[in-house]
């Protein structure tokens, strides 16, 4: 294994922030300085990072259906802290794709593998999410098309089609969304433009991802061919 995917398999780093410890000399294996790119290490290799000892965490990867009240913080003086729903050893480690609130409810992935996050949140690939939108009041139609024209003209993918509507069934506070966004709260932020604050959204499907069987509160391993796909965006 390359020197800097063990560092960033640890938790500590990003593989580009490994890359730049090693070259200022804060790296040692076995005692010596290591300045090399690309420097290999073996299963026996003892590795020090600022004279602290590594040791390489197993990699998880984790789909949470989160529900409404919850975020995600190293501190533990929160008392809905996400990490307290998932019952894993050092689930304090684990970091999220994409910022969630105490509003945000639905689908969120979560890892302990900086480098991967890292490679998903700089994607320039366009990923699918689908999500309701509730609102503290009743959304205008002409409001809607003007929201509509405001996402439309910013999208980054002009070629994946956003689709923005009220839900059947729903009073006409809560829409649903299907877009190709980086950032959700670019949306939410169209909305707020308009004079709408958002209570709260329910993110159903990112990417391969879905909350599909799973209750609110309920999490569970990603699957190897889940972590495949999300590995080629």
């Amino acid at each position: 294994m390359r020197l800097n995917k063990f560092i960033s398999n640890s938790g500590i780093c990003s593989r580009r922030e490994a890359d730049k410890f090693i070259s200022m000399g804060l790296v040692k294996v076995n005692g010596k300085v290591i300045t090399k790119m690309g420097y290999k290490i073996e299963p026996k290799d003892i590795i020090t990072f600022d004279e602290i000892k590594i040791n390489a965490e197993n990699l998880v990867y984790v789909l949470i259906n989160k529900p409404k009240g919850y975020i995600l913080s190293k501190k533990n003086q929160y008392k809905k802290n996400i990490t307290q729903l998932i019952n894993i050893e050092n689930s304090s480690k684990l970091i999220s794709l994409h910022n969630s609130n105490r509003k945000s409810m639905g689908v969120l992935f979560l890892s302990n593998d900086q480098a991967f996050v890292d490679n998903l949140k700089n994607s320039k690939n366009p990923i699918k999410k689908i999500l309701d939108i509730t609102l503290d009041k009743k959304l205008i139609k002409s409001d809607l098309e003007k929201i509509k024209k405001k996402i439309f003209s910013k999208s980054h993918f002009k070629r994946n089609k956003e689709v923005i509507n009220f839900v059947s069934g729903e009073l006409k506070n809560k829409v649903g969304v299907e877009t190709f966004y980086k950032d959700i709260n670019e949306i939410f932020n169209f909305f707020e433009f308009f004079g709408y604050k958002i209570i709260s959204s329910d993110v159903s499907v990112w990417g391969p991802l879905t909350k599909k069987k799973l209750e609110r509160g309920q999490w569970r391993f990603l699957s190897k061919d889940e972590i495949s796909i999300l590995k080629m965006l």
